[in-house]
């Protein structure tokens, strides 16, 4: 593999996890990158307060900027890259607060993308204590029908194969592309607010013929939940789980067998799974239901809306 190694600029969206963020900025510090640019999302105060103590000793590198109200994950990675350059050449790493990178890992991503190898990449991602790590994403899949996303091996062991793997979903808690690519993806759909935006940019790159895949030479730590609040899932979770599944699924396996066809499984699991939550149940299973329907609103106002400007379009 060649070393060259073009300008890597991290993007970082903090939301209650300035805990996490000192010492992911230490495990970055050998790392080439030419600057970090983190997101507070709308966390308050004293986490603002917080996040500049957190910070402190690597503002060599850091940008902090500021969202007085929670933008939402996409959005706040959007807002993240409206403050790189226009012309800039480099490469981008979209990179979770809650995570520890191993040495050489930037390296080695940048690498795979400047080489041509893969358009977008993830590192491989482990998670649970550093003498027994299990993976959290090595590669991953999207059920379109059913209305969900597969972690592929998840809390096995990590392959013992190296090199890359090609994958059809890039989770979008470490993704490396090109400030080009990401330009002409035009970033995340901020209108998803939280989880499925990651599937959402996969389809839009997979439909741009952009290649995707994890890197196994490259490693990261991962806090699974470490910028939640509750023990568990929270019912924010459940809430956009649900809707934004809909949302996001719908247009390529219809409405309906999301709710009574291949995707019923899915639906109900999310529906049954707060039952299984040790705290907040029964908040929990109602965010569940409640993102359900408000799923099936905005997928039909949708398809009104795209029946009307047919219409107009007719005429």
């Amino acid at each position: 593999m060649n070393t060259v190694l073009k300008s890597v600029v991290i993007l970082m969206v903090n939301y209650k996890s300035s805990t996490y963020v000192s010492s992911c900025l230490a495990s970055l510090d050998p790392e080439p990158v030419e600057q970090i640019i983190i997101v507070e999302n709308g966390s308050g105060e004293d986490e603002w307060l917080r996040l500049q103590e957190a910070v402190r000793g690597h503002a060599s590198k850091v940008r902090l900027v500021r969202s007085h109200v929670n933008l939402g994950f996409g959005a706040g990675v959007n807002f993240a890259s409206s403050y790189v350059n226009p012309d800039y050449a480099g490469l981008l790493w979209i990179l979770n607060p809650d995570t520890t990178v191993t040495k050489g890992c930037v390296t080695s991503l940048a690498n795979r993308v400047v080489n041509g190898e893969l358009d977008v990449v993830s590192p491989a991602i482990v998670t649970g204590p550093r003498t027994a790590p299990s993976v959290w994403f090595a590669g991953g899949v999207m059920d379109l029908a059913a209305g969900a996303t597969r972690h592929m091996g998840y809390g096995g062991p990590l392959p013992s194969v190296a090199g890359i793997i090609s994958s059809t979903f890039i989770t979008g808690a470490a993704p490396m592309i090109s400030f080009e690519a990401w330009k002409k993806l035009d970033g995340f759909n901020e209108s998803l607010f939280l989880y499925w935006e990651d599937a959402d940019l996969s389809l839009r790159a997979r439909n741009l013929g952009l290649s995707m895949g994890v890197d196994l030479d490259s490693l990261i730590w991962h806090e699974e939940g470490g910028s939640g609040e509750d023990e568990g899932r929270s019912a924010l979770y459940y809430f956009y789980m649900q809707k934004n599944r809909l949302i996001v699924s719908s247009p390529y396996s219809g409405l309906w067998s999301l709710l009574m066809g291949k995707g019923a499984k899915e639906t109900g699991r999310l529906l049954l799974r707060p039952l299984r939550e040790k705290q907040g149940r029964a908040r929990k299973a109602l965010a569940s239901i409640r993102g359900l329907a408000a799923g099936i609103y905005a997928v039909r106002k949708q398809k009104v809306q795209d029946e009307t400007m047919a219409l107009i379009g007719e005429k």
